[in-house]
């Protein structure tokens, strides 16, 4: 293969840096005369004919829900008791404690071990449903700062993922 048979091609705003052997440029893409950078995302400047840095732009909402999402699965310590529980909020800690929360409405008398992420601990059925009540309460508040910090990025008063991860913290912390 020559130097002759290789190409380069972007998308028209710059970005995603292609390189063809041959003669073909695919459908939607611009040739460029130089190869990009070697490290480094980067964008051709067709103003300049040079490479330059490039930061893709992040989706903002999707960041948040993803903020979101891993505030909500990632567990909640709540007291019942003199005991200190950290409970598991991903799909089958919830999924558990939904069933629990019902046998403790159901059955007269309900007890059980609940197994926690820091031990066993014996829970009659007040105690199931308080703490379904508080994990109930970690989820909601989690959809609750979503909704805030969402309104700050609609508003473009946040603009950077940094901004939104801080307000989101600061967010849960007020709910």
């Amino acid at each position: 293969m020559t130097q002759q048979d290789t190409r380069y091609a972007v998308r028209p705003d710059g970005t995603s840096p292609q390189v063809f052997i041959g003669t073909g440029v695919s459908q939607g893409l611009m040739e460029v005369p130089t190869p990009p950078p070697a490290t480094g995302a980067s964008a051709y400047d067709f103003e300049t004919g040079t490479w330059v840095p490039y930061e893709p732009p992040v989706d903002l909402h999707a960041h948040l829900s993803a903020i979101r999402r891993a505030h909500e699965t990632g567990g909640v310590t709540v007291t019942i008791g003199s005991d200190t529980i950290e409970v598991a909020t991903d799909q089958e800690g919830r999924t558990n404690l939904l069933g629990a929360r019902v046998a403790a409405q159901e059955v007269p008398g309900f007890a059980t071990v609940w197994s926690a992420n820091n031990g066993r601990f014996p829970l009659d059925g007040a105690g199931i449903i308080a703490l379904s009540d508080a994990v109930l309460a970690h989820i909601n508040g989690a959809f609750v700062a979503q909704d805030v910090v969402a309104e700050d990025i609609d508003a473009g008063t946040l603009t950077t993922p940094a901004e939104v991860e801080a307000a989101f913290a600061a967010a849960v912390a007020g709910v």
